[in-house]
């Protein structure tokens, strides 16, 4: 991102950040790196539904449940169940450290089904 600060997709590699932080439980760094992502791309509702995650994870319960109505608007079909759909390893860490970021979104009232 230092070598090229206008990365048209720059939004998603803040979003791998953000994820990566999820996962090694550092929730405030994720958060700097998510809003980072929706920041460069308003219309990529994924790293939203990853904030609200975060909020929650962080205890700031009211804020996620906000986050998610307004990433609901844009995303209305999302749900933990088609975000668990998009796994990309069988490594049992990664499957765990996702486990943790589904339970942020599910205390943010993110849909299950």
């Amino acid at each position: 991102m230092r070598l090229s600060p206008r990365d048209p997709v720059a939004y998603i590699w803040c979003e791998f950040l953000g994820v990566a932080c999820l996962m090694l439980g550092r929730d405030q760094e994720a958060l700097r790196w998510l809003r980072k992502s929706v920041d460069l791309n308003r219309s990529y509702p994924v790293a939203q539904f990853q904030i609200a995650a975060a909020l929650a994870l962080l205890g700031r319960i009211e804020e996620a449940r906000v986050e998610t109505r307004t990433a609901l608007a844009s995303a209305p079909e999302f749900t933990i169940r088609r975000c668990r759909e998009g796994v990309f390893s069988d490594n049992t860490t990664y499957l765990a450290q996702r486990e943790r970021i589904f339970q942020g979104m599910r205390l943010a009232g993110v849909p299950e089904q």
